[in-house]
């Protein structure tokens, strides 16, 4: 078992080398497939009791890969692919089923 324990995954998204998936306590967990170390990533993104991660999505941006993290605790997050730094939160009046980015250039 790895270090991060068990998650209850719910939702999941694979793209550029990357697995993404979100559970129900908010967690996001990131393992890179192309990495030898198999670079891994988890943490609870919310600690709200109802923050289920709801979607994931991968997207490239101008400032490099990004994870994007939607969640009923009404709020999309955005995480840098590389160092997992969060980058963005938006925080709306209701729960995030899903969210998209636009392709790079588009409006």
């Amino acid at each position: 078992m790895s270090s991060w324990g068990l998650v209850q995954v719910c939702t999941m998204c694979v793209d550029y080398g990357l697995v993404v998936a979100g559970g129900f306590y908010g967690d996001l967990v990131v393992k890179n497939m192309n990495s030898e170390s198999g670079q891994t990533f988890s943490a609870r993104v919310t600690h709200n009791e109802n923050g289920i991660t709801n979607g994931v999505e991968l997207h490239d941006s101008y400032s490099g890969l990004r994870i994007m993290s939607s969640n009923n605790d009404a709020a999309v997050r955005i995480f840098d692919a590389n160092t997992f730094a969060q980058t963005a939160k938006h925080e709306f009046d209701w729960a995030v089923n899903y969210a998209t980015a636009s392709p790079l250039g588009a409006k």
